[in-house]
């Protein structure tokens, strides 16, 4: 075997592990992208949940009897007070 039969099997040999290397980096590269995006999936789902738990929270919370009391004092007084509070007037001719 000559030299330049022996050069053209490495050339070729390092071609060929050079064409693996980029197929496995591109297939690294676009897993890293669908995680990627997995994840950022999750993360909307997650401040999803979050939001709506403390939207039940909030609704725990008006649904206790002393906002139910203080609701109903609102709606009963609010007329008399408001009354009071602005004098209706007649329009002037």
């Amino acid at each position: 075997m000559n030299w330049e039969a022996l050069g053209a099997i490495s050339t070729a040999l390092t071609a060929a592990i050079i064409a693996v290397k980029a197929v496995a980096a591109f297939r690294e590269v676009r897993l890293t992208g669908e995680s990627a995006r997995a994840a950022g999936e999750q993360i909307t789902e997650l401040r999803k949940a979050t939001q709506f738990e403390s939207t039940l929270e909030v609704f725990k919370e008006l649904d206790r009897q002393f906002q139910r009391d203080a609701r109903h004092f609102v709606r009963r007084t609010r007329p008399a007070r408001v009354a009071a509070l602005v004098p209706i007037r007649e329009p002037t001719r």
